[in-house]
């Protein structure tokens, strides 16, 4: 792989030899001489499956990026290391390359043959090893910090005070939801006041705030920020509601002429009238909201809603609502209705 992606013969050449390189592979494991083991052989299969879509024009196309100009520039550092902002991207294709060959190490021999023994013995062997795989996973989860770990209640509740204090707010008004509402933070430089931002989140969220796309937190969900910016304990709560600075810079982008090129899920595509949106033969969607106290980066709805208010008109109109009501009447199929649209974490 390293050979092509270093070749002089052009992007679109590259491409087309990874996929010959890609389809030789696959051809091997349907060959009538595989022996490779089974889960071995299908991983590998389903990482050649994963690298042919990273490699593809379509997905070019569609993300407004090409992965394989990326890994093209990688491949041709000619650096004996791998910049650390690029890391987590080699390793991806690295370890789909090792699946692809079946060198993905899957840990196979581990398990004991339970199936060899009859009845309960077999199926005391086996719990056995599940029990041994729950410690295995347990020891993992015990590597990450709880919420309930005492040094970690100490933190958020100082995150707390701080944004009481900035707010002139009282534990009472922590404990109404009202209030979070009316106080969602909504720009950097007032979240910049709890917690450190990185140069990349303050710079993803003014240009959000400046380009008018829906962004807001809680007061509630600040505080369970780290003071520090370092996102080593709280990675996954900056991710659910900072946007990444290269998606602002996508949707930003000309490529994007309006919101329905954002429509991932295609909503605007299966709603058969205004607030319903119905994918499945009987369940369906009512939105009689378009907005919340905070916006999820991953929101299927960021193309079509409103920036984090409670003012009155996020609400959709009665007539709105009626006719969506009216709807439902007429598809009595329907026998699950979801109400979203305003439900923040």
């Amino acid at each position: 792989m390293h050979a092509i992606l270093t070749s002089s013969q052009g992007l679109e050449g590259i491409r087309q030899a990874l996929y010959r390189m890609l389809i030789e592979r696959e051809a091997v494991l349907f060959s009538y001489g595989c022996e490779m083991e089974s889960m071995e052989r299908a991983n590998a299969l389903h990482c050649i499956r994963i690298l042919k879509n990273v490699f593809s024009r379509r997905n070019e196309r569609r993300s407004g990026e090409s992965t394989l100009y990326h890994l093209v520039e990688l491949a041709r550092d000619g650096s004996d290391e791998v910049r650390q902002d690029r890391r987590a991207f080699f390793l991806e294709i690295y370890m789909l390359s090792r699946g692809s060959l079946g060198k993905a190490d899957i840990p196979i021999d581990i398990a004991p043959d339970f199936l060899g023994h009859e009845g309960r013995e077999g199926a005391r062997i086996r719990s056995d090893f599940l029990d041994e795989m729950a410690e295995r996973c347990e020891s993992r989860m015990r590597s990450y910090l709880s919420g309930l770990e005492p040094e970690v209640v100490k933190r958020r509740e100082e995150s707390r005070q701080r944004i009481l204090d900035l707010l002139g707010g009282s534990m009472d008004d922590w404990n109404d939801y009202r209030w979070h509402q009316r106080n969602v933070f909504a720009d950097a430089s007032s979240i910049s006041e709890i917690v450190e931002l990185t140069e990349d989140e303050r710079s993803a969220i003014d240009q959000a705030v400046k380009n008018r796309l829906p962004f807001g937190v809680t007061p509630y969900y600040l505080s369970l920020f780290d003071r520090d910016a370092s996102r080593r304990w709280d990675h996954a709560v900056r991710a659910q509601v900072i946007p990444p600075l290269s998606y602002v810079n996508t949707v930003l982008s000309p490529k994007v002429q309006g919101p329905e090129d954002l429509d991932f899920m295609k909503e605007g595509q299966t709603s058969p009238i205004d607030l319903v949106t119905r994918r499945y033969p009987m369940i369906a969607i009512l939105k009689p909201y378009n907005t919340c106290a905070q916006i999820c980066v991953y929101c299927q709805r960021n193309w079509e809603i409103g920036n984090v208010t409670v003012a009155e008109q996020a609400m959709a109109p009665r007539e709105s609502i009626e006719r969506a009501l009216q709807w439902f009447r007429e598809h009595p199929k329907v026998t699950e209705v979801l109400i979203t649209g305003a439900t923040p974490p």
